[in-house]
């Protein structure tokens, strides 16, 4: 994939690194629209960068044109300064970032980063090889029927990783639905997937469809399938194998169209193994496994999302100072690209006016640097040691400082942990952790 560049710019590009735009790829430099056009007909582009102030292009045509044959490619017009009426022509032409040739680094990085979240991007941000395999992958099975099961920590991103192969499928036109599974009781969640008729229960007033019904010709996301109970298993895979759902209360069937991703933060092989989930519908969900990496295995992204959130969140132009960025880039992050986000938002706060953000203003929120990456956790005496007794004692000392960091409060730790709260108080009883609150 890469980037078509008509009449310069690739300077300025090559300057601010692939990596920080969230891609991994090459910039191609063409002479003529009718060279581009024939790159975008037979290779992956992600964005076209085009000189709005050439004499030698009819602009506005060319933009409509590619907007309406290729969709998917973010385009990129150049002015030689600000003008609003003439930005605001080019936008409706088809353009989707309009950007100054003499804008600061700043500037091109945070229009090129709203850009290219287009579409076929669906979102994910990163360069590590774990990140580039998932986007290879998405690419592969977005514009197929297959099912889809994203598995993952809890806040790696598994949502945005469901979005991105909605996104990047045919059926992108269509309505993406999420229903987070673990949020609902057994008869609401019934009721939100299948529909009910009225008079089907006490507070069933009227009709009403289900998420099955209302993502049709889209995509219906399951989060955290794994907490389903047998009941609600048993009606999912019949609507797997017949292709149509039948309403609570009623028995006639509904045809449905609808491409099936599911996502859990669990073992599905081991909730089989202990019968608490069917085999059946595991297999049926499980057609074609994304597994998506925790932040910790993939240094090379934090750097990357990081900026991502600062774009995202900041109101103007600000960068990340070199020391934060060494912080964020030593820290093991156990909340993932979730906490990330936060920490982000937070610091971005501390900042205030400020266009850089230091590393004492992540510091202020406790953030602080674990150990070197190839220093060991434990060393090996000669006589060896106890494996159960290290991993409690470390298991022990995540979870006190864990607590620590967020005064106690159970749910707050467990987030950060990436653990259920149940399975987290569950580990406090065990390891007999003492002052810890309720919450």
């Amino acid at each position: 994939m890469g980037i078509i560049l008509i009449d310069g710019a690739e300077g300025r590009l090559r300057d601010l690194g692939p990596e920080r735009l969230g891609w991994a790829g090459e910039l191609i430099r063409l002479a003529s629209p009718e060279a581009a056009r024939q790159v975008l007909d037979e290779r992956e582009i992600v964005a076209l960068v085009l000189d709005a102030a050439s004499t030698e292009l009819r602009v506005e045509a060319l933009l409509a044109e590619l907007a309406e044959s290729h969709p998917r490619t973010c385009l990129i017009a150049l002015v030689s300064e600000s003008d609003m009426q003439r930005e605001h022509a080019l936008r409706r032409a088809g353009a989707h970032v309009v950007l100054e040739r003499e804008a600061t680094q700043v500037e091109w990085r945070h229009a090129l980063r709203t850009g290219l979240r287009r579409p076929w991007l669906g979102g994910l941000v990163g360069c590590s090889s774990g990140m580039a395999r998932i986007k290879g992958l998405v690419r592969r099975v977005a514009d197929t029927p297959t099912t889809v099961l994203v598995c993952g920590e809890s806040g790696v991103g598994k949502e945005l990783v469901a979005r991105s192969v909605h996104e990047a499928s045919s059926r992108r036109d269509g309505p993406f639905v999420p229903v987070h599974c673990g949020a609902l009781s057994a008869h609401l969640l019934e009721s939100e997937l299948f529909g009910h008729v009225k008079g089907a229960f006490t507070d069933a007033v009227r009709d009403r469809p289900g998420c099955f019904e209302r993502a049709a010709g889209g995509t219906l996301f399951l989060d955290e399938i794994g907490t389903m109970t047998q009941d609600v298993q048993v009606r999912m895979l019949r609507v797997l194998q017949e292709r149509e759902v039948v309403r609570v209360g009623d028995s006639q069937p509904r045809p449905v169209d609808v491409r099936i991703v599911a996502a859990t933060n669990q073992a599905l092989e081991e909730l089989v193994a202990a019968g608490r989930f069917r085999a059946d519908l595991y297999y049926r969900l499980s057609v074609f496994r994304l597994q998506v990496a925790p932040l910790r295995d993939r240094h090379e992204d934090v750097e990357s999302l990081a900026e991502h959130f600062v774009e995202e969140l900041a109101e103007r132009p600000v960068v990340l100072g070199a020391a934060a960025r060494d912080a964020l880039r030593r820290y093991t992050w156990p909340g993932n690209v979730r906490e990330l986000r936060n920490v982000i938002e937070r610091g971005l706060i501390v900042a205030g006016e400020r266009q850089e953000v230091l590393a004492e203003d992540l510091q202020l929120l406790g953030l602080q640097p674990t150990l070197e990456r190839d220093q060991p956790l434990v060393n090996l005496p000669e006589e060896g040691l106890s494996l159960p007794d290290v991993v409690n004692e470390i298991e022990r000392d995540l979870i006190t400082r864990a607590l620590q960091r967020v005064n106690g409060s159970r749910a707050e730790a467990a987030r950060l942990l990436g653990l259920k709260r149940t399975t987290l108080v569950q580990k406090i009883k065990r390891q007999n952790i003492d002052g810890v609150s309720a919450a």
